[in-house]
């Protein structure tokens, strides 16, 4: 290839001096020393994969986001998933006012410095030119470069555009000028989006949203109830369903326990630390004003479980 040559122009080109280090085929003899993708948000992101959680207006994306970008920042458990070592995100805001994102970090349970302390690199409305411009895309993947996160939440992608969003040009320029360098620097990217009018569909504005993404999640809220919904899958690596129950006091999202609305009871009242010798009228209150519906059957068949496991507990030998 180096001694190819060719005339240009009255000119000799010299291919082996102008082969551009970005555009080299695959080496396929190093593939069987690939890792599977690694989890970054388990079970609903892996390493390198771009993904999607959309949601009607006011049902959490943003708030679900947070927990799990400070969590692993903290290296603290995600979505009731084990812990994993502290890891690098960046997080582009460009929908909450920072005195709400401050209110959402204290209802956690934490305090401003364990934020800063953390690995994440939270950017409050940046000086971030549209992702659908090659401005945009180079400044975004030399940030990367500089914070190297393993995550990057956009939040919300609508807001990060300058073309129409019901233009397939839009997120077809967004593609070339962002997700493919970001694709390249392996950064799993999840962005947030609005949901049209129809909660059956995906994505408001153009189909081509959904082209580039690897997992599209739609979330849907009903109580403390919250429900990812698999939309998109390229492959087999992520369930159908996540079900998650919204805790107060400190905020957070668990799964669902397996054995329905008692057990889900159950965690919820050992959440709130509620007594044991409360009635089942003091707990529903307690429930109620913590933004769980759980009819009085539940709760008190929730109470009495609890002390059934507590005298269980107390009467085995240490």
């Amino acid at each position: 290839m180096g001694a190819q040559r060719r005339e240009r122009e009255g000119g000799v080109v010299n291919f082996g001096t102008h082969v551009d280090a970005g555009f080299e085929p695959l080496d396929w003899s190093g593939l069987d020393d690939l890792e599977p993708a690694t989890p970054v948000i388990p079970g609903l992101l892996n390493e390198g994969e771009s993904g999607a959680l959309i949601g009607q207006a006011e049902c959490g994306k943003s708030l679900l986001m947070l927990e799990v970008a400070v969590s692993l920042a903290l290296g603290k458990p995600v979505l009731g998933q084990p812990a994993m070592e502290p890891m690098p995100v960046m997080y582009i805001d460009m929908e909450n006012p920072v005195v709400e994102v401050k209110e959402r970090v204290h209802r956690m349970g934490l305090s401003l410095s364990d934020i800063g302390s953390s690995l994440l690199r939270y950017f409050s409305f940046p000086d971030l030119p549209p992702l659908d411009t090659s401005a945009g895309g180079q400044k975004l993947a030399l940030a990367c470069q500089r914070f190297e996160p393993k995550l990057i939440v956009l939040d919300t992608i609508s807001r990060m555009v300058e073309g129409k969003e019901d233009s397939a040009d839009t997120w077809q320029n967004m593609y070339v000028h962002t997700m493919v360098p970001l694709r390249r620097q392996n950064r799993a990217v999840l962005r947030l989006d609005h949901q049209g009018h129809d909660s059956s569909r995906g994505a408001r504005g153009s189909s081509a949203k959904r082209d580039d993404v690897d997992v599209a999640w739609i979330m849907k809220r009903e109580g403390s109830k919250v429900t990812l919904s698999r939309h998109k899958g390229r492959s087999l690596a992520h369930p159908d369903d996540v079900v998650l129950v919204r805790h107060a006091a400190p905020t957070c999202h668990l799964p669902v326990v397996a054995g329905g609305r008692v057990d889900e009871c159950v965690d919820a009242l050992n959440h709130l630390h509620v007594p044991l010798d409360w009635t089942r009228d003091e707990a529903g209150a307690e429930l109620r004003a913590n933004n769980y519906r759980y009819g009085n059957d539940v709760v008190g068949a929730a109470l009495r479980m609890r002390r059934t496991a507590n005298s269980a507990a107390c009467a085995s030998p240490p």
